[in-house]
């Protein structure tokens, strides 16, 4: 059985990086617990664990750690697709869409994680947006690799998907949980966190709305939408 989609089209040139004003997480933001971890606890040698460790202890960057990782990985794409249909997802993602379609807001997913993943449940939830992500794209019959079309050299994080690059300097309201959002999160406009990520702003001293799950920032980001929509609006009519 074949992957869902085909692979993305990566080698003929990078892909054009567009700002956007709203940037979603996915794992453990759009899902209700890390796809990434699950998919290597199920289908990856116990290795990975050691590889993650040096990546929690600043050894080495999220893109070399996942892309050590997914070469640990053994299962062929149905049993991936299989897996994919089991994530759990927080219900509210699609209000959180649809409010961002709305307004007519820019709005992206921005993820360290797995585009097979993403692209899935985007698929089960009958959601069409931009999502930006690691490529993992089958090397054999059980074999993977990592692409990351999405990296910058000067990203200081060292990750896969440099964040901060898809963010409008200054101008993006972020919502995440994790490690990988803890850089953009700090030239933000505003915050909605989760999890370490939640942590991380209260140590720092950001200015954040802490979040258990996404149905509680749909109202509150409607209307923050609404206000910037109306700012832009009159922007463009006073020119």
């Amino acid at each position: 059985m074949p992957l869902r989609r085909e692979p993305r089209q990566f080698f003929s040139r990078r892909p054009i990086i567009k700002p956007a004003r709203v940037l979603i997480d996915f794992d453990g933001t759009i899902t209700l617990s890390d796809s990434v971890d699950a998919l290597l606890s199920t289908f990856a040698s116990p290795e990975w664990l050691i590889v993650e460790q040096d990546w929690e202890e600043g050894l080495i960057g999220s893109a070399e750690c996942m892309s050590r990782q997914a070469r640990l990985i053994r299962g062929k794409p149905e049993d991936l697709n299989r897996f994919i249909d089991s994530v759990e997802l927080d219900d509210a993602a699609r209000d959180v869409v649809e409010v961002c379609h709305a307004t007519g807001i820019a709005f992206a997913i921005a993820s360290d994680g797995y585009d097979i993943v993403i692209d899935g449940v985007l698929e089960r939830l009958g959601i069409a947006c931009p999502s930006f992500s690691n490529t993992l794209r089958p090397c054999g019959a059980d074999r993977w690799e990592l692409l990351s079309p999405h990296a910058q050299a000067s990203c200081r994080s060292r990750a896969g998907t440099c964040k901060c690059a898809l963010a409008e300097a200054g101008g993006a309201i972020v919502i995440g949980d994790g490690k990988s959002d803890f850089c953009v999160a700090e030239r933000a406009e505003h915050v909605f966190a989760k999890g370490r990520l939640a942590q991380h702003c209260r140590e720092r001293g950001i200015s954040h709305t802490e979040i258990t799950c996404l149905g509680e920032i749909v109202k509150p980001l409607a209307a923050m939408l609404r206000q910037a929509s109306t700012a832009a609006q009159a922007s463009m009519e006073y020119r």
